[in-house]
């Protein structure tokens, strides 16, 4: 059962992005734009679904060493159909294309030893044709303003947001995150994470586009 996150004052910066980070398990829809610039690249719209799925932290080894497990794993599994919204330069179809797409990724969720308030999320690679963990795509810094712990009655839609980086050889990806969690009803005060949206911005010598992807639960 995914857990609930708490809408009460007394919530602190651990519970809010634990409690997010378990409820992003289960199944998504979802719809992705991708414009690119250049006329040589693909440009289109993706549509299927997307599952998250608990697994056992997986064992990572970092720069030091030194042997570090998550608190919690998901992982995250996509898969559904690419459609091109129009011929490439390369490609000149009068018909548009349509082809298969799938790509998985490991959620972590970490507590840091760096201090009691450091909860992080983190989105890995995993090894071609597997399930298991590769490298770091990048971790979500998710900064929370003191307005993020206030309750009122009229808080019936917490917004999170949150940004990401990655170096792939040459190319940047930017990546942006937002986060909707709708407060339920009655005394509890709590609240599930009801939809979400990424924004990857890829510039570099080999790619310049722009990637929306929207979640709706399924």
């Amino acid at each position: 059962m995914r857990d609930l996150i708490s809408f009460k004052p007394s919530r602190s910066r651990i519970s809010l992005i634990a409690g997010l980070f378990h409820t992003l398990q289960g199944t998504w829809n979802l719809d992705r734009k991708l414009q690119s610039d250049d006329p040589t690249a693909p440009s289109g719209r993706c549509s299927g679904k997307a599952t998250f799925t608990p697994t056992p932290p997986s064992a990572v080894i970092d720069s030091d060493g030194k042997l570090q497990l998550a608190d919690a794993e998901l992982l995250y599994h996509e898969q559904g159909e690419f459609e091109m919204a129009t011929a490439t330069a390369a490609q000149q179809s009068p018909l548009p294309l349509k082809f298969p797409f799938s790509r998985k990724y490991i959620w972590r969720l970490k507590r840091l030893d760096d201090g009691d308030d450091a909860l992080t999320i983190s989105v890995w690679f995993t090894k071609p044709g597997t399930n298991m963990i590769d490298y770091l795509f990048h971790q979500i810094d998710l900064p929370l303003s003191q307005d993020d712990g206030d309750d009122t009655d009229t808080d019936t839609v917490l917004l999170l947001h949150g940004t990401g980086g990655h170096l792939c050889v040459a190319d940047f990806y930017s990546t942006a995150y937002s986060f909707s969690l709708s407060r339920t009803a009655g005394p509890s005060a709590t609240a599930m994470l009801s939809s979400w949206s990424t924004l990857h911005e890829v510039r570099g010598p080999k790619k310049d586009q722009v990637i929306e992807t929207k979640f709706t639960r399924a």
